[in-house]
């Protein structure tokens, strides 16, 4: 009798272990730190300059003028601007009074005669005035009333059309006055003491 092998077990394949997939940490997002915005100094605003009054530069340069020229004075501004100017003229022969006024673009000074003209020579003294103001370039003679006539030469600059009033416009008006009063009031002080007008503008 034939001996019949017995059956090989099949050998089942050993079932690799199957990996499990390690666990990852889930990796949370960094927070952005949030940047405060810096402080800025609160800048203060610059204080305007105070600004000066109209005609105020035109006055600092009459001003100057007449200290150089070793005068004494007072000096009144009105709201506007405008200022008039009272020189003291103690110890001068040929002015009673010298009287300025400044304001923006215009600059003027008034020269009161020693003397004054009497009534009864008034017509002549007008006379003479015409003669006077016909013949100057520069400057004006003056005699006002009421009362005895104050006698009054003028000079004057309107500088509107230049950048400013310069020194040299203030000095050459008051040479205009002193010169233009120094050569009219001696005729006409010969008037108001009787002489005729055309006399006295010939006498010029």
């Amino acid at each position: 009798m034939k001996a019949v092998p017995a059956k090989a077990a099949k050998a089942k394949p050993a079932k690799a272990p199957v990996a499990k997939p390690a666990k990852t940490a889930k990796a949370k997002p960094a927070k952005a730190p949030v940047a405060k915005p810096a402080k800025t100094a609160k800048a203060k605003p610059a204080k305007a300059a105070k600004a000066k009054p109209a005609g105020s530069q035109g006055l600092d340069v009459v001003r100057a003028v007449f200290d150089e020229l070793g005068w004494t004075y007072k000096v009144t501004t009105d709201a506007d601007g405008a200022s008039e100017i009272f020189v003291n003229t103690r110890g001068t022969n040929v002015f009673a009074g010298v009287k300025a006024i400044h304001y923006p673009g215009r600059f003027i000074v008034f020269g009161a005669a020693p003397f004054s003209v009497p009534a009864k020579f008034l017509g002549e003294a007008y006379k003479f005035v015409s003669h006077v103001n016909n013949a100057l370039q520069d400057g004006c003679l003056m005699v006002r009333e009421p009362g005895p006539a104050e006698v009054t030469f003028r000079a004057a600059v309107n500088y509107t059309r230049v950048s400013g009033l310069e020194p040299g416009l203030v000095t050459g008006v008051i040479a205009d006055l002193v010169e233009g009063a120094s050569a009219t009031f001696a005729g006409l002080s010969q008037v108001a003491k009787g002489t005729s007008a055309d006399k006295a503008f010939a006498a010029l």
